[in-house]
């Protein structure tokens, strides 16, 4: 049976189809965590489950509820906004995070924010000595 045909799924009652839908977004978004997690450099990340919102994430760490250095979707830094698929916006959209970038004068904290300030890629809040500068950044703006 090929769910995806139309006269297959008009043959199913609304009940059905609601509970088929909710299932594939589940699937889908399990689907997103791991395209996220093969996107992401070779560095150790853990899950994270925001209570609020259910959104699960993988990052090295989170602080307060601002992650750092998370997995990323692909071309998250450079797709256009109205190019972006809903469930992405619906999880980044207003989201601070932080990555951390090596440099000669020790470790820079980096945040960035997709909230619609550019139209082809999260806008950047700043670059910070120190992981305390960064999230008091965030705590300003958000």
């Amino acid at each position: 049976m090929n769910f995806f045909d139309d006269d297959v799924l008009g043959q199913l009652d609304l009940n059905e189809l609601e509970i088929m839908r909710e299932r594939a977004r589940h699937f889908l978004s399990r689907v997103q965590f791991q395209v996220e997690l093969k996107n992401s450099t070779a560095r150790p990340l853990s899950r994270f489950t925001f209570q609020e919102s259910g959104f699960v994430f993988y990052a090295e760490k989170v602080e307060d509820g601002v992650l750092i250095n998370p997995a990323l979707p692909p071309n998250f830094g450079n797709r256009d906004i109205s190019t972006r698929p809903s469930e992405e916006l619906e999880r980044w959209s207003c989201r601070p995070y932080i990555e951390t970038r090596e440099v000669p004068s020790g470790t820079r904290y980096i945040v960035h924010c997709l909230d619609g300030g550019a139209w082809d890629r999260p806008t950047d809040w700043g670059s910070f000595a120190s992981l305390n500068d960064a999230m008091v950044c965030i705590s300003e703006r958000c």
